[in-house]
C-alpha cells in the first residue's frame, strides 16, 4: 500500500509539472505604414510590416491573421481569417551578465488585405478617423499548442 501511494505521488508530481503551459503574450510594437488613402478602385492595401515582441520566456507561434473594418465602433465588414501563417516568435531571455531582458522579436512583411467595395460609402474624404481596418494576429504556445492569444492593431483608411 505504501509503495502504491509513493508511486502515485511521484506520478502526480511529474504530471503537475508537465501540465503547466504558459499563455502566449506578445505585443504588436509597430505597423508600417500607419494608414492608407484609397479611392473607389482600390482592391487591397499592403501592410509593409508588422513588428511583434514576445513578453514571455517561451516561444510563440504566430499562426493566423484576420481583419475587420470598423466604423463608429461597429463592424461593417467581417474579413474572417485571411491567412494561416507560421511565424516563430522567439522567447524573451534574461541576459544574466547585465540582468536585462532581451525581447524575442519578429517581423511579418508584405501583408495584402482586401478592401471590399462596400466600405467605401462609409468613408469621409481624407478622414483617417472614419473607417478603421483592425488587423488581428493570433498565436499559440510552442509547447503543446493548447493556449491561444489574439492581439490587434488599428490601421487608418481614408478616401480621396
Amino acid at each position: 500500500m505504501k509503495k502504491n501511494i509513493f508511486f502515485l505521488s511521484i506520478i502526480l508530481i511529474i504530471t503537475s509539472c508537465t501540465l503547466y503551459v504558459p499563455t502566449p503574450d506578445f505585443t504588436i510594437t509597430h505597423i508600417d505604414p500607419l494608414g492608407s488613402v484609397i479611392d473607389a478602385t482600390t482592391t487591397e492595401v499592403v501592410i509593409s510590416s508588422i513588428d511583434v515582441e514576445n513578453n514571455t520566456s517561451y516561444e510563440t507561434i504566430l499562426d493566423r491573421i484576420s481583419y475587420d473594418y470598423i466604423y463608429n465602433g461597429d463592424v461593417i465588414y467581417d474579413g474572417q481569417d485571411i491567412w494561416n501563417i507560421y511565424a516563430l516568435l522567439p522567447a524573451s531571455l534574461v541576459d544574466t551578465a547585465t540582468d536585462l531582458t532581451v525581447k524575442g522579436k519578429t517581423t511579418i512583411e508584405n501583408i495584402p488585405i482586401p478592401v471590399p467595395a462596400s466600405i467605401y460609402t462609409y468613408m469621409d474624404s481624407r478622414n483617417l478617423e472614419g473607417v478603421t481596418l483592425r488587423i488581428y494576429l493570433s498565436g499559440t504556445d510552442n509547447i503543446n499548442k493548447t493556449k491561444r492569444t489574439t492581439k490587434y492593431v488599428d490601421y487608418g483608411i481614408a478616401r480621396y
